[in-house]
């Protein structure tokens, strides 16, 4: 770049120096760009599951002057309060903060760079980026998401404290732990983490046992711990998001309850499913973050690294929180995505640097042998579990069977003659980058399905009675209906089944005459009448009926591993599925 240095020039000014682009901050734009993509890409097309329904629904009925919800989750009510009040009740409006904070989140690892290393901060940036459970709960209006970016920002506070940055260091930590107290009950488990590596350590250390960072990690905590301006402010973000800027005063208790709610899943068996399916879920979506992330642990321990030893008891522990309790659904499972990825940045960072230099071109013959082989094999599971291509292949069925169990014998056959004949760097190389090539494919391929293309099919493992788009069919026709007969969208008199809370009063929250009613005589007094079956009786005399979907519940997903695994490979087959249905009455 051209700089001016003649005195003589000094009235045109001097060029600025402009940092130089890197293929490390190209790659980081490119990641974060695509983050933001997937989450906030058609955000409000699917309809709003139940519980999103049940927290929007507080929200606007509090904006409109009804009585807040005390069960509504302070950040998400006051997130889709501001959401409403900007841009108009909708869908896409309530998930605005968990996409805007699901993006942020992808930032975390950038700030460890010092920890990860360049390609150790870059994996785990790409596992955040497309981690299907993540981006999932950042296009759901839940306190998975917010909450992990609550902790991430503590995370930071601490690296920040260690730079010297202690004003940084105060606003993080401050802001992180009032947004992670205040939207998710799953913040405590990361929280119980350090409390417990905590007194660990220092029975270590009295037994002689030290850590490699025990010294500069407990400095900065402690440092962080002990300013009274830092308890202070956060004291005042909670009381200010708790209550929605002092609007909803009952909102402190929803905080409080959400410890509640924390300490109620430590019981076994408490979240109603069995005790192997959170595990299930994060082997299904999450199979290279959970397996670098194993192998981060195992490198941390090793070099006897605190920090890595707290990653790993936080992932652990809610590991073990979501089996005990048989989490039935994949917030608290997403807890653990994140500790997960920071510690597989930790592993491709000792991969790289345990990797020497090697012959491009057989590196690329390896690869390219080793694909081949890798994309048969897949070939053939892809026909194995394939319902459609078994009836075709008959008596040829065990042939394929025996190629799906023989193929991998001939990859590691011809791993061996590679690292015997071409070298072992060589090898090593091919093999990284087949299995980190696999591994990004597979996550950014599974992120894709789950929240685009099967966003709402119930044989999603991760999805739970998914809303169908038929209660929009349904608002469309009371819509028509009431211009048709009273010359405007939202004139027609509704009951509404009180079972049918929240969802459906959600949907038609725009009809000024909506209620909730079982009684017969409220019920036959109404242009239209939504309930959750058949109503025989005086009340449905004189209307015309007709179904709409309501859900779609698969109660079984992973029950049966052959059709599970079917599903994982092609999207094919799954559980059985059924409809929840409601009943749409109108006078003719």
């Amino acid at each position: 770049m051209l700089k001016l240095t003649d005195k003589s020039q000094a009235g045109q000014g001097r060029a600025p120096d402009w940092p130089a682009l890197t293929l490390e901050s190209l790659i980081c734009a490119v990641l974060l760009g695509s983050a933001a993509f997937i989450r906030f890409y058609a955000l409000g097309r699917w309809p709003l599951l139940e519980s999103e329904a049940g927290q929007a629904l507080a929200a606007w009925r509090f904006l409109h002057g009804g009585a807040p919800s005390p069960a509504a989750v302070p950040l998400l009510f006051d997130s889709a309060l501001l959401g409403f009040f900007l841009f108009g009740a909708g869908d896409a409006a309530a998930r605005l903060l968990p996409a805007i904070l699901g993006t942020a989140l992808v930032l975390l690892p950038l700030g460890l760079r010092r920890r990860l290393g360049t390609w150790g901060a870059l994996a785990a940036t790409l596992m955040l980026a497309f981690s299907p459970t993540l981006v999932f709960y950042s296009r759901t209006l839940a306190g998975a998401v917010p909450g992990l970016a609550g902790l991430g920002a503590i995370l930071l506070a601490i690296e920040y404290a260690g730079r010297g940055r202690d004003r940084m260091a105060r606003v993080l930590g401050m802001g992180g732990l009032a947004v992670a107290l205040t939207s998710t009950p799953w913040a405590y488990s990361a929280l119980l983490a350090g409390l417990v590596l905590y007194g660990l350590g220092v029975v270590a250390r009295r037994r002689g046992d030290r850590w490699a960072d025990w010294s500069a990690l407990t400095a900065r905590t402690a440092s962080l711990l002990g300013e009274r301006k830092l308890w202070l402010g956060v004291g005042l973000v909670v009381v200010l998001l708790s209550t929605a800027l002092l609007m909803r005063l009952g909102g402190l208790q929803a905080t409080a309850d959400l410890l509640a709610v924390w300490a109620a899943r430590l019981l076994p068996g408490s979240g109603g499913r069995a005790f192997g399916y959170p595990l299930a879920i994060l082997l299904f979506y999450e199979t290279g973050t959970l397996a670098l992330g194993v192998a981060g642990v195992i490198i941390g321990l090793r070099r006897r690294s605190l920090w890595a030893a707290f990653l790993g008891l936080w992932g652990g522990l809610v590991l073990v929180q979501a089996t005990l309790s048989g989490a039935q659904d994949g917030e608290l499972v997403a807890q653990a995505v994140v500790p997960l990825a920071l510690l597989g940045g930790v592993a491709v960072e000792d991969l790289v640097e345990r990797l020497r230099p090697a012959q491009p071109v057989w590196v690329g013959g390896s690869l390219a042998v080793l694909s081949v082989l890798v994309g048969f094999w897949w070939l053939q599971l892809a026909s194995f579990f394939n319902p459609e291509a078994v009836a075709l292949l008959g008596s040829y069925l065990q042939a394929v069977w025996f190629l799906c169990l023989a193929t991998p014998v001939v990859i590691a056959a011809a791993g061996a003659v590679l690292w015997r004949w071409v070298g072992r760097s060589e090898t090593l190389w091919a093999v990284a980058l087949l299995g980190l090539g696999l591994a990004g494919c597979l996550l950014v391929r599974n992120s894709i399905s789950l929240n685009h293309v099967f966003a709402r099919d119930p044989r999603e493992p991760l999805v739970v009675s998914p809303t169908s788009v038929d209660v929009r069919d349904m608002v469309a026709f009371l819509e028509t209906w009431s211009v048709r007969t009273a010359l405007d969208q939202h004139a027609l008199s509704i009951a509404v089944g009180p079972d049918l809370e929240p969802l459906v009063p959600w949907y038609l929250r725009d009809f000024g005459a909506l209620r909730l009613s079982a009684a017969p005589q409220d019920m036959a007094a109404a242009d239209a009448l939504v309930t959750a079956g058949v109503v025989e009786g005086s009340s449905t005399v004189g209307y015309a009926s007709t179904t709409y979907r309501l859900r779609n519940v698969c109660d079984a997903p992973l029950a049966d591993a052959y059709s599970a695994f079917g599903w994982w490979l092609l999207r094919v087959g799954g559980g059985a599925v059924r409809p929840e249905t409601c009943r749409l009455w109108v006078r003719p």
